[in-house]
């Protein structure tokens, strides 16, 4: 039945989608338009990919009149076409390219996860599940036709060795233009600029096949050892195990011109410890999956050669002691998102603090981008970093200093410390680098990722970094009672700063333009300097003034316990 179904939509959809491009080339000429993109088109422009241009073409582009090929084609074909027909067209053009994760296959339809939206679907695509598995990944374009959810134009493969490589792109792409367009959200930039996501795909794809020496020699090895496995292990989990080892290749050996037949030159201790603090493994499911991937394979390579005995009774020792490593992965790995606060914040977000989170992301693709040296003294950014950042960001602000440092901006210098406390970045040979975490960072939830930057506003270490030389003790009671004060003002009703904080020595007055960055303040100067709340901040500072009850003095957030306990075990 839902073959049947499938092949009845796809003819409906083919057959109107053949009327479109047979009126688009009646009307222009292909190659005028994409003379209009300064891009290196030769993937699109194959043959083999020419249903990707037509697609593009008749979705996507937009000419200068402001309308697409599918308005144009509804308004000057309206009465040779059909209702239905027409309602085909509408949904179509709402289609739109994107990442996708295959998550599981039910009854001829596969379910996918739209990776940079997180959104889900249920696509009815009756044989694709002979071709790829569950937690591939596929670029290609989804819409609806008689509300059913189809593949549209072509299905790219992504393989997971890829994978990565063009998610970054894509993500270094999407916030340099919003250096120009601040308002574009993610599915904006996917429609409007999906010929830049073809570009990308493709160059990824190139750079991948670039260094074919050692790659294709990883996939000679990958497919013996798949050709072993098959004898003893279903199709999913010879795929899992397969995903593994090239995750291990391109995480640990790569980099150092290495193959897997050379992991008995690494560190398996080194790499699990590494593999946890950066984020490559992050929960005890993971862990476990990685031991029995490189036991099967370490079993495997002994048959051939007797030098791997040495690495897989490491790893028997690893393994023995796993809950050395399950530890690490409870306080020190994933970001122990305070789940309350950031359920709490989701909804409520407002513009003000969509617009801190932009800029937070722009500085990690900023470090992300490029190899940002620090000052050999203090390590901190320099004076070039600091001032393309300070162009860069929503919030950037005038500085009349002559020689500014870090610290004259307060928000760069807010993300600086955030962000390697958060394992966000790290400092390598002088240098500042984005880490796995950081780019998984990246692709959290904007709930989540406001509650880790306000937990860590109100913790210790950035207390600790922007009120020099204070006394533990008194700087605790004196933010619990900063808490209280915030959590008792009301909406609608202004406050004169002078009145709230008369004392300018107070170590919290520092605290109000983050508040304002934040969202939760708004400010205003009349003939004084005053102050107001925001709905976001009533329900945040509510939150921390009950934190607080529950807690010691001197902690407010819930996670101090559990930084306090990691660093004690990593000191």
């Amino acid at each position: 039945m839902q073959n049947q179904i499938f092949k009845d939509i796809m003819q409906l959809e083919i057959g109107i989608t053949n009327k479109l491009l047979k009126y688009i080339h009646s009307k222009i000429d292909v190659i005028d338009i994409l003379d209009e993109y300064n891009l290196d088109l030769t993937y699109i422009q194959d043959e083999r990919n020419s249903l990707s241009l037509n697609i593009w073409l008749a979705v996507d582009y937009v000419g200068k009149d402001g309308k697409s090929f599918i308005e144009k084609f509804l308004r000057d074909e309206s009465t040779s076409l059909s209702d239905l027909e027409k309602e085909i067209l509408t949904e179509k053009s709402k289609s739109y390219v994107s990442l996708f994760e295959i998550m599981g296959f039910d009854g001829g339809r596969v379910h996918l996860k739209d990776i940079l939206n997180d959104e889900e679907y249920w696509v009815l695509e009756p044989n694709i599940n002979k071709v790829i598995e569950t937690g591939e990944f596929l670029f290609t374009r989804v819409g609806r036709v008689l509300d059913r959810t189809i593949f549209m134009g072509d299905i790219n493969y992504v393989p997971s060795i890829v994978k990565d490589l063009f998610l970054e792109e894509l993500l270094i792409d999407y916030n340099n233009l919003r250096k120009f367009e601040k308002n574009l959200t993610m599915l904006d930039y996917l429609k409007k600029y999906s010929l830049n996501l073809y570009k990308i795909y493709n160059e990824s794809l190139m750079n991948f096949m670039d260094n074919d020496d050692i790659h294709s020699y990883v996939f000679d090895e990958l497919d013996e050892f798949e050709f072993y496995l098959l004898n003893k292990h279903n199709g999913m989990a010879v795929k899992k195990h397969l995903t593994n080892l090239s995750n291990i290749f391109e995480y640990a050996l790569a980099d150092n011109n290495m193959t897997l037949s050379d992991i008995d030159r690494l560190s398996l201790r080194d790499f699990f410890f590494d593999a946890i603090k950066d984020g490559l493994i992050s929960t005890q499911e993971e862990f476990n999956s990685y031991i029995s991937s490189l036991k099967l394979y370490l079993q495997y390579l002994s048959l051939l050669d007797s030098k791997y005995r040495q690495s897989y009774s490491e790893l028997l020792d690893i393994s023995k002691d796993r809950f050395l490593y399950m530890y690490k992965l409870d306080i020190g790995n994933n970001f122990n998102i305070d789940k309350d606060l950031a359920s709490l914040v989701n909804l409520s977000l407002n513009d003000t603090a969509m617009d801190l989170l932009e800029d937070f992301d722009k500085f990690i693709l900023y470090i992300l981008d490029g190899k940002v040296e620090l000052t050999s003294a203090r390590k901190l950014l320099k004076r070039k970093d600091l001032q393309n950042l300070n162009h860069l960001l929503d919030n950037g602000i005038l500085v009349k200093k002559k020689a500014p440092s870090q610290r004259d901006y307060p928000l760069i210098n807010f993300f600086f410390h955030s962000s390697l406390c958060l394992g966000a970045v790290k400092i390598d040979k002088g240098r500042l680098e984005v880490t796995n975490k950081g780019k998984g960072l990246l692709r959290l939830e904007e709930g989540k990722k406001y509650s880790l930057l306000l937990n860590y506003l109100w913790s210790r270490d950035f207390i600790d970094e922007i009120i020099v030389n204070s006394d533990p003790y008194i700087v605790g009671i004196l933010r619990d009672r900063f808490t209280e004060m915030l959590s008792g003002l009301k909406l609608d009703k202004e406050y004169k700063l002078n009145k709230l904080m008369p004392n300018l020595d107070n170590p919290f007055y520092d605290y109000w333009s983050y508040l304002m960055d934040f969202g939760l303040l708004e400010y205003s100067q009349t003939t004084t300097e005053s102050i107001s709340l925001t709905s976001l901040g009533k329900r945040v500072f509510h939150y921390l003034s009950q934190t607080t009850n529950k807690t010691l003095p001197s902690n407010i957030i819930k996670l101090e316990d559990f930084k306090r306990e990691k660093y004690k075990v990593e000191g």
